[in-house]
């Protein structure tokens, strides 16, 4: 072995011993004021609360997260003053580290870099009144009003339920989070997010009396979100997802400066089967849709806008593209067919989204019919 690399490991081994050495007396620094520390974490919580925050029991791991230390936490609840009308709690969970750097630790002023959540529910609820949970959140007045970033960039949610439910504008949307890692990057104009994301879709509803969206499906992909503070627009572009069985690319903006809020959505895939794509359909689209079939993979696109309102059924229009392709109808199977076509919810232009008010059109089709060619 040459000289320089055995020098090298040497030096390598020394800095590593030292290393291990100044952790070592970290944790024992640390278990000898475990008490003082963990009161320094909860206080920091509990100063951003205006509410009922409970917690089984709290201790320190020092191996979960090395060389940074995490605070553990178990049987969390929160609660809003209001708790006792409506029962939803903003957080139940059974497990949520928070992960503080071993820097912080060191100058004394423990800083949260991740939180962890594991075996949870989380429940963002609206009532009747627009009275939210999420009110149980204290504004911090000793934070700057731009160009601030939270006590954390970092959370990782896993076997987490995360629901969204609107009385009043009879929104609901229901995810089943299997796993869920987030990252955020705060500047003076905005924010900007990355989640990896693997979860069940249980309800996408803007209007729940007309069912959901994308209702029973697989989720998985990363999403990209980022927030605009001048203009107030969310934006996702262009998201390479899977839904289901199917690759898709998912677009949207939620423009928060207008009230109530306006979002349009696009849903998009260059192959995609017919009958998977009218199960991202709501009952009421799915049932006029289904009527007819395709056997082979189509180019199928889909637009939702709409407005976050009380009963606010959003305009839908689902575009497609097909080549020879077999159309599968109640006359028959047109086979080698190929045409485009187009479903909409707003055949009058008017704020009725509803099934009086839909049609379904098909253009330049041609193909073969009980053995007659037509174009």
């Amino acid at each position: 072995m040459p000289r320089w690399i055995r020098i090298s490991l040497k030096v390598a081994g020394i800095l590593a011993g030292i290393v291990l050495i100044v952790w070592l007396g970290l944790a024992w620094y640390i278990s000898r004021n475990k008490e003082q520390l963990v009161k320094t974490i909860t206080e920091r919580l509990n100063n951003r609360i205006n509410g009922d925050l409970k917690m089984g029991k709290v201790d320190i791991v020092l191996l979960r997260s090395f060389p940074d230390i995490s605070v553990s936490l178990q049987n969390v609840s929160l609660r809003d003053s209001l708790w006792h009308t409506h029962r939803h709690d903003l957080i139940n969970a059974k497990y949520i580290f928070a992960e503080v750097s071993l820097k912080s630790v060191i100058k004394g002023k423990p800083d949260i870099s991740r939180l962890v959540m594991e075996d949870g529910n989380i429940y963002l609820y609206t009532d009747s009144t627009d009275y939210s949970n999420t009110s149980v959140f204290r504004k911090d007045p000793d934070k700057k009003k731009k160009g601030d970033s939270p006590d954390f960039g970092k959370v990782l949610l896993e076997n987490v339920k995360f629901n969204i439910e609107h009385e009043k504008k009879f929104k609901l949307f229901q995810f089943d989070i299997r796993e869920l890692k987030g990252e955020w990057d705060h500047s003076i104009g905005g924010w900007e997010a990355d989640l990896d994301i693997d979860m069940f879709i249980k309800n996408f509803c803007f209007n729940s009396t007309r069912g959901s969206f994308m209702k029973d499906q697989d989720f998985k992909g990363l999403i990209r979100v980022k927030y605009d503070e001048k203009t107030k627009v969310l934006s996702l572009k262009d998201q390479p997802i899977d839904v289901g069985v199917t690759p898709i690319r998912f677009s949207g903006d939620f423009d928060f400066s207008t009230k109530p809020a306006g979002y349009s959505i696009e849903i998009a895939s260059d192959k995609m089967l017919y009958k998977h794509a009218v199960k991202l359909m709501t009952p009421p689209i799915a049932q006029k849709l289904k009527m007819v079939d395709l056997k082979n993979e189509a180019e199928v696109r889909a637009l939702l806008i709409g407005k976050m309102k009380y009963r606010d059924t959003p305009w839908v229009r689902v575009y497609w593209k097909v080549e020879k392709n077999t159309l599968v109808t109640p006359a028959g199977d047109i086979e080698n067919t190929s045409f485009t076509g187009v479903y909409d919810n707003q055949l009058v232009h008017t704020n009725n989204h509803k099934d009086d008010n839909s049609y379904i059109r098909v253009n330049s089709m041609g193909g073969d019919l009980y053995g007659i060619t037509f174009y």
